[in-house]
């Protein structure tokens, strides 16, 4: 008898999780932070960056309309995106269509910068995309975005300047169970050296290498990928990642490494693991600070 009543209770707690879980897909928080910084030249001061990353194909009502009204709401400067707007499994279709109507409404307001994630990083190279991929760079230098797929933009102002870039990673750190160490200066011969007096903000999709930027010099990174542990307990922290961490060490939120900060995203969507748990759809919003 006992059994079947724990049976039951764990079933009850199952669909209510369930429940739970399909009510937070469909809500959008914004969570702020304030990122200080000596270097930064006085121009900068207190420009608001908003950061999106892992939709996934997702949408927030037609046609993303709460999505941007979030954003609308946080007043950026600038949007940066993480990557992974859509869901490229290695099949030959791929869609873009929720990927090409957001950036398009995006940049009808604000300057928008775009780094790879894994999907991404698909698109590009797994030959099943190829023409899919011709399609998706044309389409997002048509609507005005500037890619930065290992490159960067930079903005020069009196006492120093401001940098972006975004690092695309290889397929082999996106390996699942065992972390792959990055060459000696891998980074580097990706994107440059960073410069004396340059403010220096990366996107890089994969936080597990949080101290390799770190010590290339990332003053703040930005990263996605882990859709912020994907359930949150209490006590626990976030319960797996992408690559099969179980409680892995970071899922969502801001992490130092010395006077460096990487912001991780819970991301924006789902895809094979079509789960939310204590663990909101995420826009963040960065607000740059002298120090």
């Amino acid at each position: 008898m006992m059994g079947w009543i724990i049976l039951a209770v764990m079933l009850i707690a199952a669909v209510l999780g369930l429940v739970r879980s399909s009510y937070e897909r469909d809500c959008l928080t914004t969570t702020e932070y304030t990122i200080c910084s000596p270097k930064l030249s006085p121009e900068f001061e207190g420009k608001r960056i908003v950061f999106l990353t892992d939709l996934h194909n997702k949408s927030f009502g037609e046609e993303n309309q709460r999505l941007l009204k979030a954003i609308d709401a946080a007043s950026p400067d600038m949007v940066l995106i993480g990557g992974d707007t859509m869901v490229a499994r290695g099949q030959e279709k791929c869609p873009l269509e929720v990927t090409l109507e957001l950036v398009s409404a995006l940049t009808e307001k604000y300057p928008v910068y775009y780094g790879f994630g894994n999907h991404e990083l698909r698109l590009k190279t797994l030959p099943v995309y190829k023409e899919t991929y011709r399609q998706f760079l044309r389409e997002l230098r048509n609507a005005g975005v500037r890619i930065l797929d290992d490159t960067g933009v930079t903005f020069h102002g009196e006492k120093g300047s401001l940098t972006i870039s975004g690092l695309t990673l290889t397929r082999e750190t996106y390996h699942h169970v065992v972390k792959k160490a990055l060459e000696r200066g891998y980074i580097e011969k990706r994107i440059g050296c960073v410069q004396e007096n340059d403010v220096r903000i990366l996107m890089a999709h994969n936080p597990l290498y949080q101290e390799e930027y770190a010590a290339w010099g990332a003053d703040l990174t930005l990263c996605g990928h882990y859709h912020g542990g994907t359930i949150i307990l209490p006590f626990l922290g976030g319960v797996m990642s992408p690559d099969y961490h179980l409680f892995p060490r970071v899922y969502r939120g801001r992490y130092e490494t010395g006077e460096k900060t990487m912001i991780l995203s819970g991301g924006l969507g789902t895809h094979s693991i079509n789960i939310r748990f204590g663990n909101k759809p995420e826009v963040v919003l960065l607000v740059l600070k002298r120090d």
